[in-house]
């Protein structure tokens, strides 16, 4: 869900009610956010957020590492269909990504978003 903007303030509320409405009719609605400090639309971002590895599970230690990592592969992967990706196994498709966890971080600004994820 994005809400961004002061138009949109509040707007979060509406949406949230329009899901749980959604759900108690039995419609499979799923919905996820990200706290950006600076805003970012790509599809890199939303579909693959490294950023959060560093934040959410070194820095503030939210989720495991191995939680975040699932949340980004096997769990879309399997939500949307996707019955031959998101687990390494003979035979399922895989594109890897190989990444230190002690040096990823979100280094994007206001006056410079586009910024290398490592050094």
């Amino acid at each position: 869900m994005k809400v961004m903007g002061a138009p949109n303030w509040g707007v979060s509320v509406e949406t949230l009610r329009l899901v749980d409405e959604a759900r108690a009719r039995g419609v499979d609605v799923t919905m996820d956010q990200y706290p950006y400090t600076a805003s970012s639309t790509s599809l890199q971002a939303a579909l693959i957020p490294q950023w959060a590895l560093g934040h959410y599970v070194r820095d503030r230690k939210l989720l495991t590492l191995e939680e975040a990592v699932r949340k980004m592969t096997s769990f879309p992967a399997a939500r949307v269909g996707l019955h031959d990706r998101g687990i390494l196994r003979p035979g399922m498709k895989a594109d890897l990504v190989l990444f230190d966890p002690s040096a990823i971080a979100d280094k994007a600004t206001f006056e410079s978003p586009h910024q290398r994820r490592y050094e």
